[in-house]
């Protein structure tokens, strides 16, 4: 049986530490669990995921509600992350495949995603959340 030389040992431990430190990603160094099922992915979907669940918190159950985007692309993609997110509310989608759909005028809550011309009129009470905000038009018109 042929033995290794010490230096082989020494060299291949190094090169399996580094590979196991700069391969690993932060989550892998600190064991931290990720914010949205979209992270360490380039779509802009994890901003969208962490808008809707900090926006989630402030519909409550039974209402009815939409969503704004600048984009129809985004509201849509929005609009079916809500139906997950927020089963116990309503949602009454404005665009869906880049479609305007029937009048979302009986929301009761708006969730208006990044920079969106506000034409809600300073209707109802607005709450900032990351990524934009959350407006409570009150009851909805019939």
């Amino acid at each position: 049986m042929t033995k290794f030389p010490e230096s082989v040992w020494w060299i291949g431990g190094v090169v399996a530490t580094a590979i196991l430190l700069f391969g690993a990603t932060r989550a892998d160094l600190t064991h931290l669990p990720p914010e949205s099922p979209f992270d360490n992915t380039r779509s802009g979907h994890a901003q969208q995921w962490r808008f809707l669940h900090q926006a989630s918190t402030h519909v409550p159950a039974g209402v009815t509600f939409t969503i704004r985007a600048a984009e129809p692309d985004t509201e849509m993609n929005l609009y079916v992350m809500a139906v997950g997110l927020l089963p116990q509310a309503t949602a009454i989608p404005r665009t869906y495949y880049g479609q305007s759909v029937a009048d979302s005028s009986p929301a009761r809550f708006v969730m208006t995603f990044g920079d969106v011309a506000d034409d809600l009129g300073g209707a109802g009470r607005t709450i900032a959340v990351a990524g934009g905000t959350v407006t409570d038009l009150g009851s909805p018109q019939p």
